[in-house]
């Protein structure tokens, strides 16, 4: 009842999602590692839920999030590419390296 088809979600949604996918993280997360990288400290919890909530029933998501899913996206496109192509970066790419210290957070 509640639940959209996937095909039916909003593009922040989708991107949000795919990030998210991309970084083996949940949504959640993801919005905790996009407001660290935007404003270079960790977010209040309290603050994060409402964002995260407003999210979940708007299919909005804040500009920080959508940069950084995008960001997530674009970078994940770039080794796929490369890894395709037979020029993959070293298995500890840039990329990886990026993901593994902001998981680290």
């Amino acid at each position: 009842m509640f639940l959209k088809k996937y095909n039916q979600l909003s593009i922040d949604s989708q991107q949000v999602q795919a990030a998210a996918n991309v970084l083996d993280v949940t949504e959640f997360r993801l919005f905790e590692l996009a407001y660290r990288d935007w404003f270079g400290t960790l977010g209040q919890e309290g603050e994060l839920e409402k964002l995260y909530m407003l999210y979940w029933f708007t299919g909005l998501a804040p500009s920080w999030v959508r940069h950084y899913s995008r960001q997530v996206m674009s970078l994940s496109s770039q080794i796929g590419h490369e890894a395709r192509s037979g020029t993959a970066l070293p298995l500890r790419s840039t990329f990886h390296t990026i993901t593994l210290g902001c998981l680290a957070m």
